[in-house]
Order: C-alpha cells, then structure tokens, then sequence
C-alpha cells in the first residue's frame, strides 16, 4: 500500500484513469461514488498512523531522521 506523501493524488490519478474507460454518461455517477472513498480512505490513514508507531517505538531519533523524510518523498531535498 502506497503510504507515502501525495498517495491520494495518486490514487485519484489511478481512478481518473479508470473513469476515462466507462462511456461518457457512466463517468460522472462512477467518480462521484468512488471519490469520497478514494479520498479518504480510513485504511490508508490507519497504517500510516501504525507505521509511524512502530517506527517510534524502534528508535525515536532514527524516526525523525529517518522515517519523516522518507514519508515526506522528495519534497525535503
């Protein structure tokens, strides 16, 4: 599972790309049903939330030096 930073833009692209395949008048009702989940998907926080714990729990400094940037991509360099 994608947990990185920007992994809802990721999957709305991933979804976009599934909606261009239905007809033009199934498209609307398609991504209006599936958005909200893919938005705010309650799974994808949870393991965000738990692999954070985990890894403070391991070894809080290494968490911060480690794990943060990480989580946070490309967008600290």
């Amino acid at each position: 599972m994608d947990i990185m930073f920007g992994a809802e833009l990721r999957r709305v692209n991933n979804l976009m790309d599934v909606v261009n395949t239905f007809p033009e008048w199934e498209r609307p009702q398609y991504l209006m049903a599936r958005l909200p989940e893919t938005i705010l998907d309650p799974e994808l926080q949870k393991v965000r939330i738990t692999a954070a714990q985990k890894a403070w729990n391991r070894d809080p400094q290494a968490f911060v030096t480690k794990f943060i940037p990480m989580f946070l991509g490309n967008s600290m360099k």
